[in-house]
């Protein structure tokens, strides 16, 4: 599992939330899947995207999860993802990860709080980013989405909208934080343009 243990907490924390509601309280439970299973093959002998070689791989574009939505009262709700992929720590295994373990709170229409570990809406694909077969492309552009290495954190999130007649208007907030692992490559007789720091294992 994941290596957080704050992320146990975060879903613990949600899990509790059960226990505070009425005992009258109608609970609907909404459970789905998703996934994909996509090989990929490189005309070069080099690895590209971490899997991508002349051999063919299918760690690239698979993918498989599951989410549970449960809605605890008519402002309440609860999410819950894991999902199984190709670890972000190694490059040779599967790592099963809650990705989501969120409470969401709903005073009005107009706004909506949660609270947990969801993902960041800064990028055009970013909630259905793990399943590539809905788009007309084979895979995501890493070199843009690379860009924002931690799309999963944990955090308090807002929003409020604000409707006219023409327009819809939302403002969006969070404070977070998340942890993320970075790589650098090395070749054979060439000194690294960023060297590891003390504290770190060094190069492999």
């Amino acid at each position: 599992m994941s290596r957080h243990p704050r992320l146990i907490a975060t879903a613990t924390a949600a899990l509790l939330a059960l226990t505070t509601l009425p005992a009258a309280a109608e609970i609907n439970h909404d459970l789905s899947g998703f996934g994909a299973l996509g090989g990929a093959l490189s005309d070069q002998d080099f690895i590209y995207q971490r899997h991508i070689d002349d051999n063919g791989t299918l760690n690239r574009d698979s993918v498989i999860g599951i989410q549970l939505d449960t809605r605890l009262t008519d402002a309440w709700g609860l999410t819950l993802q894991a999902k199984a992929a190709p670890s972000l720590h190694s490059d040779n295994a599967w790592e099963p990860t809650l990705t989501w373990a969120f409470l969401s709170w709903r005073p009005t229409n107009d706004w909506l709080l949660r609270a947990g570990r969801l993902r960041l809406p800064l990028l055009l694909y970013s909630a259905n980013n793990d399943v590539g077969v809905s788009f007309d492309f084979a895979r995501l552009p890493t070199e843009a989405y690379s860009l924002t290495p931690t799309p999963d954190v944990n955090g308090l999130f807002f929003s409020k909208t604000w409707l006219t007649d023409a327009w819809e208007w939302t403002l969006e907030g969070y404070v977070r934080a998340a942890h993320t692992d970075w790589r650098f490559y090395a070749r054979d007789g060439l000194e690294p343009a960023f060297p590891p720091a003390a504290s770190t294992r060094g190069w492999t």
